[in-house]
């Protein structure tokens, strides 16, 4: 199968005049890392000059590069590697080899400028450095601009049928003070090539339910010459049947939504695969047109926004920034808003966003929207909202014994408990926990002690916030269920009706999941006890202390001071009684 691409071309190309290539394309290179062919003083004279390939004035059907530059174009002569020019007080140091923009005053000084014949391609091999690179190009002799930046090469391809004057120009190269300038915008060579006699192809896409032949969509792509890399752009997500299928193709690597191919000598489908996504319940495509994002584009997001109709429950949104605004104060800037109200605000992030939250409500509308104006939005590739469970509240049935562990996988609001209180193990001294009151957003996994008086269901609702862990907390969340919680650790039961942590002892205990256990790391002061005991005040220290000033007093296993008419199991001096 025959395969090649342009830059292969171009290095067999390269210093040649009106020379045709191996499939007879005429190739014209000026070459700027040919420094015999090119000086400083060729092109840095102060006003245009129009040179061929070879460096010299045109000759009858040549093809010319305008240079517009002031003095402070240089050539670089690759003295010393690194990719920049670098001027010190005064004293050029040289690094890499092309030709290097400087600012002058302003961006639009220094400038080449060409006219593209209809059916030509150029292609402007850039160099430079950090901080990225920023170019601005016309193709109407610059009387409108596009940016352009961090790519090593620029290409256009002159598919009008008319004679194009195609500029470039570096946009503001990088200066970090007055007497030291880093030019970070260069070029290494520019290619004019003819395609009117390379064969032409297309390309398209069929989607597929991954591992059947069932076609489920399609798009076409482009026409292309043979040899022409090109990108082939995927759709994040399918709806089909009122099903939604998530891609699903080892070709696509991260979250990217292309891959990279080149064209071949005939027409090519490209197969790529999908898979039923059922969390999936609403999905938006913010691009358009062809590239390397999601449905092959992108668009101005400040003025368009994703918007559903969702029943109550928990749910999670991926927004995939491709794009920021231009500056302005709401740059980069997402919202989310959830029945008119905005709970989910991030600036200064691209790529992909992932935010959980709740719906409290049945047939609430919830929308994502790049917030600013003109070029202060953002360029919003796609929304997809997923389905994490139907419920917006969390709860647990806590037995007459009046404590039950808890945790949950989501974070909880337990300013908003209901039925109960919850809370975290801190310490435990002579047999005795103590326990805080947990209040605020707890992130998921934490582990709790819900008390209720009379046992009973308590309810809490779930958070869109990540939420914050408690300063000190020896619970462990149980997250999976036969869960085997190890010998040293404490569980949770109850022994004479008598509720407390009790240590495992050379067995193993198991626990399911949305259960907690306490660890063997919390320090017990005082005697080791086999059980943990809850004190009747589960916000204080209930410490039985064998040297205290109230020595002989005499308390229930409960924590509580009774007197010597008290009938039951007491502890007096650390030790345990029966009084009958």
């Amino acid at each position: 199968m025959k395969r090649f691409t342009f830059f292969k071309t171009l290095l067999v190309a390269a210093g040649l005049l009106g020379g045709s290539s191996a499939w007879g394309v005429d190739t014209y290179t000026w070459d700027f890392t040919n420094t015999t062919t090119w000086t400083t003083a060729k092109i840095s004279t102060g006003s245009a000059v129009t040179l061929n390939p070879s460096g010299e004035t045109l000759g009858t059907g040549e093809y010319g590069v305008t240079f517009n530059f002031s003095n402070s174009l240089s050539l670089a002569d690759g003295s010393t590697a690194g990719g920049q020019v670098k001027y010190n007080s005064g004293s050029k140091s040289v690094y890499g080899t092309g030709l290097w923009f400087a600012a002058s005053g302003n961006s639009g000084v220094n400038r080449v400028s060409m006219t593209i014949p209809s059916g030509f391609k150029v292609t402007f091999n850039l160099l430079g450095g950090a901080p990225t690179r920023k170019w601005k190009y016309s193709t109407d002799g610059g009387t409108t601009s596009t940016d352009y930046t961090t790519s090593t090469a620029l290409v256009y391809k002159n598919e009008t049928e008319e004679e194009v004057t195609f500029v470039l120009w570096a946009d503001n190269p990088y200066k970090n003070n007055n007497t030291t300038l880093q030019l970070q915008n260069g070029i290494s060579s520019i290619v004019l090539e003819d395609l009117t006699t390379i064969p032409a192809h297309e390309w398209s896409v069929k989607a597929i339910i991954k591992n059947t032949s069932t076609e489920i969509d399609s798009w076409d792509g482009a026409t292309l010459q043979e040899g022409e890399d090109y990108y082939v752009w995927g759709k994040k997500v399918i709806k089909y049947n009122e099903q939604y299928y998530e891609l699903d193709d080892d070709k696509f690597t991260g979250n990217n939504m292309y891959f990279n191919t080149t064209m071949e000598t005939a027409d090519v489908v490209h197969e790529i695969s999908y898979t039923l996504n059922e969390d999936i319940v609403a999905f938006e495509e913010i691009g358009t047109g062809t590239g390397k994002y999601s449905a092959g584009g992108y668009a101005w997001n400040s003025n368009k926004y994703a918007e559903s109709v969702l029943d109550a429950g928990v749910y999670q949104v991926d927004i995939y920034v491709v794009s920021n605004g231009s500056g302005g104060s709401n740059h980069r800037h997402e919202n989310l808003w959830v029945g008119g109200e905005t709970v989910y605000t991030t600036d200064n992030t691209d790529g992909l966003i992932t935010q959980r939250f709740i719906v409290s409500a049945d047939k609430t509308t919830v929308y994502v929207q790049g917030a600013g104006s003109g070029n202060n939005g953002d360029n919003l590739d796609y929304v997809i909202i997923r389905k994490v469970s139907s419920d917006a509240t969390v709860s647990s049935t806590v037995t007459s014994a009046g404590y039950a562990t808890f945790s949950s996988i989501y974070p909880l609001n337990l300013d908003e408990i209901s039925g109960g209180t919850a809370y975290v193990v801190t310490s435990a001294a002579n047999g005795y926990i103590h326990l805080e009151e947990a209040s605020g957003v707890v992130p998921a996994n934490t582990g709790l002690i819900l008390k209720a008086e009379n046992g009973g269901t308590v309810t809490i609702p779930v958070s869109a916030s990540a939420g914050t862990a408690p300063t000190t907390n020896y619970l462990v969340a149980v997250t999976a269920d036969n869960t085997t919680v190890t010998a040293g650790n404490y569980v949770l039961a109850a022994e004479d009706d008598v509720a407390g942590f009790y240590l495992i002892g050379e067995t193993t205990a198991t626990l399911n999941a949305g259960k907690a256990y306490l660890s063997s790391d919390i320090p017990v002061s005082g005697r080791a006890k086999a059980r943990l005991l809850f004190a009747d005040d589960a916000t204080a220290i209930k410490t039985i202390a064998v040297d205290a000033a109230e020595n002989g007093a005499i308390y229930n296993v409960a924590g509580q001071r009774v007197n010597a008419a008290y009938k039951g199991i007491v502890i007096k001096n650390g030790k345990k009684y029966l009084n009958k």
